[in-house]
């Protein structure tokens, strides 16, 4: 049996086996891999899973109530993205707030593409929506960050993907710039024509 020892800890003292805590204070005991005993999670940093869907050959998904001030920033992850035609497609991000899109013609765009054969630098202003980025009809990888999105603070997203599919490999790094300065709760994610397929992920950046 493994003896738990206080050591040195300020404030804490170890008599006949056990362990007392000063008042207004508590002790969290954890096993190797980081559960509290009882079973509950103890995270001090990084990311914290919040919910997922998966599509299924569908135009747009939308999350609500995914944003808080739980976390400031936030991490979208899609898994196996798919788009239904023959040539890449991209995906579109609008703010939604009280589970209604924010379609302000505000957003901002600029970034950096890259494919095979050509490069070049995007800016765009006065969208009605944030183009994220490719997917291919074959495979892709796609990762946002998004900003602030609860804040009085406009929120920015960064994003980066990666796509390929029966022509070339394709790369873009973008930075946008969201219209709204109240308290986005939520999120859409939708292609401009045909469908896609995948698990769309969102992860909260601890505080700490």
């Amino acid at each position: 049996m493994s003896r738990l020892t206080v050591g040195s800890i300020e404030g804490l003292t170890e008599n006949s086996n056990v362990i007392s805590v000063p008042t207004g204070h508590k002790l969290n005991v954890t096993d190797a891999a980081g559960l509290q005993i009882g079973g509950s999670a103890v995270v001090s940093a990084g990311l914290v899973h919040i919910v997922s869907q998966t599509a299924s050959s569908v135009a747009s998904v939308s999350f609500d109530n995914c944003f808080s001030s739980t976390y400031d920033n936030y991490r979208i992850l899609v898994h196996d993205g798919l788009g239904s035609g023959s040539s890449p497609v991209s995906f579109n991000y609008r703010e939604r707030i009280s589970s209604s899109d924010v379609t302000t013609a505000t957003y901002a765009r600029a970034g950096y593409f890259r494919s095979s054969s050509s490069a070049s630098n995007l800016y765009q202003i006065n969208l009605s929506y944030a183009p994220l980025g490719g997917i291919a009809n074959l495979s892709s990888s796609c990762v946002f960050d998004v900003m602030n999105p609860y804040t009085s603070n406009r929120s920015t997203i960064y994003s980066f993907t990666v796509s390929w599919g029966t022509v070339a490999a394709e790369a873009a790094w973008n930075q946008f710039l969201c219209p709204s300065s109240s308290s986005v709760d939520g999120f859409t994610l939708y292609v401009p024509s045909g469908t896609f397929s995948g698990t769309v992920s969102v992860y909260g950046y601890v505080k700490s």
